[in-house]
């Protein structure tokens, strides 16, 4: 049975909402921002896979990104900008010393882009 990438997203919830009983709430917000975004990019990738045939692997999140905002049709598109924002975010949030704005806050604004990327995914046909 193939893992379900939503859990990732599931996880990243549940770490935001409890993220003060962790030792390190920081870490905990910006693990929250890695989970969302690996969910994302699970799910964009599988889409492709099954729906296009067009087969990548794991560590293709630039070409991934890349075939999505190159798709003639208008929603792939928005995913493939959605998914390089959420990249950018989660790349900062994972190699960056110091966050422009609070952890919370960032981590806050990867679920809701998270949550727009699940929703488009979902309206793309298949």
């Amino acid at each position: 049975m193939s893992f379900d990438w939503r859990h990732y997203f599931e996880l990243a919830e549940y770490m935001q909402t409890n993220a003060d009983s962790f030792p390190d709430a920081e870490a905990c917000y910006r693990s929250v921002i890695s989970r969302a975004y690996y969910a994302v990019y699970c799910l964009a990738r599988n889409f492709v896979k099954n729906v296009d045939r067009q087969d990548f692997y794991s560590d293709d999140h630039q070409k991934v990104q890349n075939y999505l905002l190159q798709h003639q049709d208008r929603m792939r598109k928005r995913v493939g900008n959605q998914l390089k924002t959420l990249r950018q975010h989660r790349n900062k949030a994972d190699y960056d010393d110091t966050l422009d704005e609070h952890p919370f806050n960032k981590a806050s604004r990867a679920l809701a882009q998270t949550r727009r990327i699940l929703q488009n995914l979902n309206d793309l046909p298949q």
